[in-house]
């Protein structure tokens, strides 16, 4: 987890600085996963906040959530196969 001090962006250039940022620790979690012989799913979410005095919204963050998993932990595994489908849909 990290935490930044806030940093001056236009309101025009906010999400895309935010989401480059976030697109960073995707990168290295998932270079990090990789090395440790693991995978690295990763969700991103944006923020957004509304000014008090005008109303309008602006990118206020974002936050990178990722989970680790072992690379064969289902491939190869004949036991665990289908026990991840729904078939009451």
């Amino acid at each position: 987890m990290s935490f930044q001090t806030a940093t001056r962006v236009s309101p025009d250039a906010a999400f895309a600085a935010v989401s480059s940022h976030e697109q960073e620790h995707v990168r290295n979690n998932a270079r990090e996963a990789e090395e440790k012989g693991m995978k690295a799913s990763s969700t991103v979410t944006v923020s957004m906040s509304m000014c008090p005095e005008c109303g309008r919204g602006y990118v206020s963050g974002g936050k990178t959530s990722t989970v680790y998993t072992s690379k064969n932990s289902i491939e190869g595994n004949e036991d665990v196969k289908g026990n991840f489908v729904d078939i009451t849909a």
